[in-house]
């Protein structure tokens, strides 16, 4: 399970979703894809950064990056760990990664 927060310069980090569960590496390169699993219930604010570049951070691994939430859709979830509750709304998002340290424009 992971923790995903958002970064602000005039406050401190905001929990947007907590637990995710990642479908992929935590990979803060630009170009990269994050791939992840969240619970409808514990969407928190994730439905409304759709489509807005802003800071991440996720923890574990303890990972910034500068990304946009390019969508989040109804799934059938496939993460192992969600094996028992699969009959829970699971939605799926992806992020689009702009680097670790370069502030989109």
């Amino acid at each position: 399970m992971t923790c995903l927060s958002i970064v602000t310069e005039d406050r401190p980090a905001t929990v947007a979703a907590n637990p995710i569960f990642l479908l992929s590496q935590v990979d803060d390169r630009r170009g990269a894809k994050i791939a992840f699993e969240v619970f409808e219930k514990d969407v928190g604010i994730l439905k409304t950064l759709i489509g807005k570049k802003c800071l991440y951070y996720i923890n574990p691994p303890a990972k910034m990056f500068w990304g946009e939430l390019t969508g989040l859709e109804t799934c059938i979830s496939i993460h192992p760990a969600l094996a028992l509750l699969r009959d829970s709304r699971t939605l799926q998002g992806i992020f689009t990664v702009f680097g670790d340290n370069d502030k989109p424009s």
